[in-house]
């Protein structure tokens, strides 16, 4: 099957699919207990997964001042205005439940701005602080290799050394501020954009192979727990393993069968467009079915202060709801936002033109 562009922008229909399918594990995983097998599953591979989907994406073109500031206001800015919005946010509920959990220092807010610290109730945008130092270090290290004078394939085998050197430094060492996960990052991006360099070879893998690949995560997963947050893992090389295998699994199956129009992968495509409101806005969302949880089962209201779910009072229906919460309710707190910022940088526009 024919990859089909999405017009206006040399972007590929298919992407948008398998980033919906890898941001609702993300939030099926945050739903379930760590020794779940479904949730060891997931966390072989859907990390990997997003960095080399942000490699396949990735283009080395404009100035390197430029690549910075598209990332500052695409991941920096969105990063902090939360994490201070949410500073808010956690001092009313811990008025309403008497329990203080927030730390108050200008430390505090001082790492959050530098992307030190994931901030009260965003766990997940951990995610964002690696993406933002590991986009940064591969589009640096990409443009240094083009300012010399080699060929494209000698570039790409220099860039694939430092990747794999990346990934041994990383998966061995535990380095502070997530370094290490920043290195395994770097690797993962790389990966992603040999996907895209190597297109022709993915066009060869028969979808029934990818369907192997997933399996074989599956039997990994028996033997090996992997942690990319935390950068730890039973068994280091089966996580690379898995991690390669599963995303080369979905990234084959969705190049074969998410390039169409139908209303489930157009709608999956909006799910998709949307994977970073679902990051950092989740964990707020999922306030909302624990609300239901404390009120159905009569428990504390303290329990809302539980992370990042109320375990023990979910299963079957509770975690359809949380899903449905966190990719949903995530992607309407995000577009109310935008909207609200939109009429107030409109609203001081039109001030601005009134005075002159």
């Amino acid at each position: 099957m024919k990859d089909k562009k999405i017009i206006g922008v040399n972007r590929e229909y298919w992407i948008d699919v398998i980033k919906a399918v890898g941001i609702i594990m993300v939030v099926l995983a945050h739903t379930l207990p760590k020794n779940n097998f479904v949730w060891i599953y997931i966390n072989q591979f859907h990390m990997p997964l997003f960095f080399s989907i942000s490699g396949y994406l990735y283009l080395c073109k404009g100035k390197w001042r430029e690549y910075i500031k598209k990332k500052v206001v695409t991941l920096w800015l969105p990063y902090i205005a939360c994490s201070y919005l949410m500073i808010v946010v956690t001092r009313i509920v811990e008025l309403v439940t008497s329990v203080n959990t927030i730390r108050f220092s200008l430390k505090y807010y001082a790492k959050i701005l530098f992307l030190l610290d994931l901030g009260p109730l965003l766990g997940a945008t951990w995610f964002i602080q690696v993406l933002f130092y590991s986009v940064l270090a591969y589009d640096g290290v990409h443009r240094l290799l083009c300012s010399f004078s080699i060929e494209q394939k000698t570039k790409n085998t220099c860039m694939t050394i430092i990747a794999l050197i990346a990934l041994v430094i990383g998966v061995n060492t535990s380095l502070p501020c997530r370094s290490s996960v920043i290195l395994n990052a770097f690797a993962f991006l790389h990966l992603g954009y040999l996907f895209k360099v190597k297109r022709s070879l993915l066009d060869k893998i028969h979808p029934v192979l990818a369907v192997m690949f997933l399996v074989a995560v599956g039997v990994i997963s028996t033997f090996n727990v992997t942690s990319f947050a935390s950068n730890t893992y039973t068994y280091k090389l089966l996580f690379i393993c898995a991690a390669v295998a599963g995303t080369l699994g979905l990234i084959v199956l969705g190049k074969n069968y998410c390039g169409g129009n139908s209303i489930t992968l157009r709608h999956m495509r909006y799910i998709g467009k949307n994977t970073m409101g679902i990051v950092i806005w989740q964990f707020i969302s999922f306030k909302v079915v624990m609300l239901l949880q404390v009120i159905t089962y009569h428990l504390p209201i303290e329990r809302l202060h539980d992370y990042p779910v109320i375990y023990d009072s979910t299963t079957g229906i509770w975690v359809i709801l949380y899903i449905g919460a966190g990719v949903y309710g995530s992607i309407i707190i995000c577009k109310i936002l935008t909207v609200l910022g939109q009429n107030i940088f409109f609203y001081k526009e039109k001030s601005k033109s009134v005075d002159l």
